[in-house]
């Protein structure tokens, strides 16, 4: 059996939310701008901290993506055989 979405795309993950630095150049920095920010440049690296992780959650459901990038509600998934072997097939026969 598998997941999937109500449009018949397979599930291939929850969506998470995860923490992480992204490394600044901390040199060259000017003046504050107008808009009270400052102009940094990104170094281009992000230290992520894996052991923070959390599977994101609407009205007490777990978020799920499909292969296409679309989000669903855990209780908006179909559970699905892979294979007419998973089919129960005893009604048919009655």
């Amino acid at each position: 059996m598998k997941l999937q979405s109500p449009t018949g795309k397979d599930i291939v993950g929850t969506e998470e939310r995860i923490s992480g630095v992204s490394q600044i150049v901390n040199s060259g920095i000017e003046a504050l701008q107008v808009d009270g920010r400052y102009d940094i440049d990104y170094e281009g690296t992000t230290d992520v901290d894996w052991d923070a992780q959390e599977t994101r959650v609407a009205c007490g459901q777990r978020i799920f993506v499909d292969s296409e990038g679309a989000l669903w509600l855990e209780r908006e998934l179909l559970l699905v055989a892979e294979t007419d072997e998973e089919v129960d097939h005893t009604e048919e026969a009655q």
